[in-house]
């Protein structure tokens, strides 16, 4: 489940010129706020983590149902 999420994102990225810099996150959950108004790039640099696995964790605490 993880290669294709890690697929998709890929596709996007390339076909649409959107980088982990272009996505601000809106809304995770209730309990997570403390993500609301950062990029994925941000997020990621704040956590020493890559940006795919730092989106990928937002993919998970969202249960998927975050925005960006």
């Amino acid at each position: 489940m993880l290669l294709a999420y890690a697929f998709t994102i890929f596709l996007y990225r390339k076909l649409f010129g959107i980088d982990w810099e272009d996505l601000r996150i809106a809304y995770i959950s209730d309990e997570h706020r403390e993500f609301e108004g950062k990029t994925v790039q941000e997020l990621a640099d704040q956590a020493k983590m890559e940006p795919l696995d730092m989106y990928l964790k937002l993919v998970e605490l969202s249960d998927r149902k975050g925005t960006i």
